[in-house]
Parts: structure tokens; sequence; C-alpha cells
């Protein structure tokens, strides 16, 4: 529980780390609720999405095979993308203006969450 917690904050500080680094209002965030409550709902729209994503990966495996694995990139950072802009457009206080901000928002929230990989320690790596 504590690590999802500590998981959350540190979401919630990508999103609002992205809105304060991105030039000319790309993505602006009102207040830290809408930062906490976007951090929330991507995380949970991921986690609903990814799931989906396995049948197309079953179809995409020749690509991946093809390409070494960097389709599967280009395919999660899509899926990052959409969910950063669809959040922007359905949540009050937390705007993404355009695509071009989606995509260096996810970017900087995918930063974020390897750095955070990196730091969080994994129960099943200690069994």
């Amino acid at each position: 529980m504590r690590a999802l917690l500590l998981r959350w904050i540190l979401m919630s500080l990508a999103v609002w780390g992205a809105a304060s680094v991105l030039p000319d209002r790309m993505i602006a965030v009102s207040t830290v609720w809408s930062a906490l409550l976007a951090a929330a709902v991507i995380g949970l729209l991921n986690a609903l999405v990814k799931p989906l994503l396995l049948v197309f990966k079953i179809v995409t495996f020749p690509i991946n095979l093809l390409t070494l694995g960097l389709f599967a990139l280009v395919v999660s950072f899509a899926m990052n993308m959409v969910v950063f802009w669809g959040v922007g457009q359905w949540l009050p206080g937390f705007k993404v203006n355009g695509w071009l901000a989606a995509a260096a928002g996810a970017a900087i929230m995918g930063l974020g969450n390897s750095m955070l990989a990196l730091l969080m320690p994994d129960r099943r790596r200690q069994r």
C-alpha cells in the first residue's frame, strides 16, 4: 500500500514537472489536486488498456522480432501519448494543448516512471 501511494505521488510530481518544464503552456495544471487526480486517472487507464495490448503484441510479434523489440517501445509510447492527451481533454484543471504536448508529456512521464522503477524495490526479485 505504501509503495502504491509513493508511486502515485511520484507520478503526480512527473505530471507537475511536465507542466513546468514544457514551454508556452503546452500542458497546464491548475492545482496540486489536479496533478494528483491526473496521475491517478493516467495510471488507472494505463492499467486497464495494457492488457488489451497483449492481443496486439501477439499479432505484431513478427514485426517485434524484426525490429528487435523497438516496435513494442513505439506502441507503448503511442498508447501513453493517447492516454495523456485523452486525460488532458477530459479532466478539468489538467489541459494538454495538442499532440506534440501529449508526446512530450508522455515522454517526461515515461522517463519519470523509468527512474521510479529503478528506485523502487521490487518484491518479486526479493523472494
